[in-house]
């Protein structure tokens, strides 16, 4: 007759338990810092090596970006943070050790000097070729330097440029005279947000010979709302 003692699950068991799943672990896994663990993504697909540092407790609030197309992780096509911003591997490691990390290898803020307008509007281009973007080259905000970042927010779902409600006051900080020419009697509705500059330029380039029409012709452009005028 087997008279084995029969242990209850208690102490001993727990501390059982416990080695087991140490010796399962490799050695380096136990010894890791918390910098070099696996994180998970928080918004964006490969995401991980920025959001070990960077949450939503950022400000400013960087990981609005998930709520945008640019966040969009089922689309194969959306980039991730070093896609943008390079591998940036001095910011994210800081091998010196300093107080104040390296600045990443690009950054896109408005006015920043450390990235030329070319170095910032490469990613920007890299994706969005063809389509409403397709004469950019021969656009003159872009031979005037201007930088996609001095319109378009990134890490927002409100990009103001984009809502026609706003875009006029985007397009303003430039543009004065335009804006002056909204107090005239006879005026276009875009103070009330019923329409705005894109309605009838396209700040990308157009082919037309002068202003940026969003069609070939001044009016051809017109007659986009006025068929009444054909």
């Amino acid at each position: 007759m087997n008279h084995l003692p029969r242990f209850r699950p208690g102490l001993l068991h727990l501390l059982a338990l416990l080695l087991a799943v140490g010796l399962a672990l490799p050695g380096s896994a136990l010894a890791q810092s918390k910098d070099e663990r696996e994180y998970d993504d928080l918004a964006l697909t490969g995401d991980n090596v920025c959001t070990r540092c960077h949450d939503d407790a950022d400000n400013p609030r960087l990981m609005t970006i998930g709520r945008t197309k640019h966040g969009t992780r089922a689309d194969a096509r959306t980039p991730t943070c070093t896609s943008c911003h390079g591998e940036s591997l001095a910011h994210r490691e800081n091998p010196d050790g300093t107080d104040v990390r390296p600045l990443p290898d690009r950054l896109f803020k408005a006015g920043r000097v450390n990235n030329t307008v070319a170095d910032k509007n490469a990613p920007c281009l890299g994706c969005h070729q063809g389509g409403a973007t397709m004469f950019w080259a021969a656009s003159t905000h872009d031979a005037r330097d201007v930088a996609c970042v001095d319109c378009h927010q990134m890490h927002t779902d409100n990009d103001r440029v984009r809502n026609k409600a706003t875009q006029t006051d985007v397009c303003a900080n430039c543009h004065a005279a335009q804006r002056s020419e909204e107090n005239k009697p006879y005026r276009h509705p875009t103070r009330e947000g019923l329409m705005a500059c894109s309605d009838c330029h396209n700040p990308h380039g157009s082919p037309s010979m002068k202003g940026m029409l969003a069609r070939d012709s001044v009016v051809d452009t017109c007659y986009t709302c006025h068929m009444e005028k054909r």
